[in-house]
């Protein structure tokens, strides 16, 4: 793999769960990491939600190894909020990580 191709900043997010004073949770977001990545449009289909169409589309977003990446993340770049549904350590050699992510347009900052 080429460096040289991790032109893009993004920024790797963890969720914390606070106490909203009801019994119930809040989700917030904090900065985990900010890393360069190479991101990939790969295809884009329709979801038909609550008979709303929804669309998704996903993206591989490269980046150099991490051992504490996880699917409970979200990635955040250009404006744009990305789960993380599977990450690949090609042939476990931990020199990079491949992230398979989707975008909602009706998801929720």
């Amino acid at each position: 793999m080429n460096p040289g191709a991790l032109r893009s900043r993004i920024i790797i997010q963890d969720a914390n769960y606070v106490d909203n004073g009801f019994g119930g949770k809040i989700t917030t977001w904090s900065t985990l990491a900010t890393v360069w990545a190479k991101v990939d449009h790969l295809s884009g289909r329709e979801l038909l939600i609550a008979q709303q169409i929804s669309p998704v589309i996903t993206y591989e977003i490269m980046i150099r190894y991490r051992s504490d990446m996880s699917t409970k993340y979200r990635i955040y770049y250009n404006g744009m909020y990305f789960n993380i549904i599977d990450i690949k350590d090609l042939d476990n050699r931990h020199e990079w990580l491949f992230l398979k992510c989707e975008v909602r347009n009706s998801e929720p900052k």
